[in-house]
């Protein structure tokens, strides 16, 4: 005896549905592409989704739920058995029939609007947060502060910037747009230029309170050379 069902699963907020119809043991739901198998649907939770039109492919994809610690049950989606499975959720464009990714598993990756994720996390768009947290993979630039730290005069930064138009050390505007922005070395680039900044100005400050020193002194020997040819 079969009977036509329908099965349903919420997963991160995506209604993933099947059709089909029950074989006699209700542990396999036959489509007209795909078999759903399960070694016990009702009880373990556990539904396995596998096609017949993939050829020699026959990993499976399966949903289930992992409680093998207490008090703290997972819902899991196994994609096949390597890392080069990928995993979309997105729409068919009605205009085109383009598929548009909403956010893209692919080789271990994700991808926010984008099937081709570059890095562990790729977003094709903006990002609203209230805070970032970066790991340094470059050292804090303290070292500048030190006493045996060679600070380039102020002329040979002039001239370098003359002759390229930024900054030592800072990529220039065409690498900015050819290959992006690293935050956390840029972060610290930009920190490194103040703190150099901020021994420049410590310098400037000095010679020029030397200067108002001698000025004082100045005027205090032409007040007595004054008072002395008065005499």
């Amino acid at each position: 005896m079969t009977k036509k069902g329908l099965i349903s699963i919420a997963l991160l907020g995506i209604k993933f549905s099947v059709f089909g119809q029950w074989i006699d043991s209700g542990t396999v739901l036959n489509t007209q592409d795909a078999v759903v198998t399960s070694s016990s649907i009702t009880t373990s939770g556990e539904l396995i989704i596998r096609d017949s039109n993939l050829g020699q492919n026959h990993d499976k994809v399966q949903f289930y739920r992992d409680d093998s610690i207490n008090d703290k049950a997972h819902l899991k989606l196994q994609l096949a058995d390597e890392l080069t499975a990928t995993f979309e959720v997105g729409y068919n464009r009605y205009q085109d029939g383009i598929w548009v990714p909403y956010f893209s598993l692919n080789n271990g990756s994700l991808g926010i609007a984008t099937s081709t994720p570059d890095e562990k996390l790729t977003v094709n768009g903006k990002i609203h947060s209230k805070e970032v947290r970066v790991d340094l993979s470059v050292p804090a630039p303290d070292y500048v502060l030190e006493k045996d730290y060679s600070l380039k005069p102020l002329d040979e930064v002039e001239n370098y910037i003359i002759a390229n138009k930024h900054l030592p050390e800072i990529p220039s505007a065409n690498d900015f747009e050819r290959e992006g922005i690293s935050v956390g070395e840029m972060n610290m680039l930009l920190l490194k230029k103040i703190e150099e900044l901020t021994l420049h100005l410590i310098s400037q400050n000095k010679k020029v309170e030397n200067l108002n020193q001698q000025n004082k002194d100045l005027i205090e020997n032409l007040k007595k050379s004054r008072i002395f040819s008065n005499n």
